[in-house]
């Protein structure tokens, strides 16, 4: 269970690799992770979900789950 907790505060806090080319993504890892804590502060860590964290953000959820590379635990 700890592994799974330090590949998911990496993914969500590690250093992410910035893109090189193209346009700037609206959507990041960065939003995502501040949206599921404005939820978890606000409501509790039970009602963080991605279809909150989605609506938070309005975005569809398959829309901020595409940004995760791997999908988070909470997101089940």
């Amino acid at each position: 269970m700890s592994d799974e907790r330090g590949r998911t505060a990496r993914l969500l806090w590690g250093p992410h690799p910035k893109p090189s080319r193209g346009p700037k993504p609206a959507l990041n890892l960065d939003r995502i992770a501040r949206a599921g804590s404005e939820i978890a502060d606000a409501e509790g860590l039970t009602a963080v979900s991605m279809q909150r964290v989605a609506g938070l953000l309005d975005v569809t959820k398959m829309r901020s789950t595409g940004t995760c590379p791997e999908r988070p635990s909470w997101s089940r």
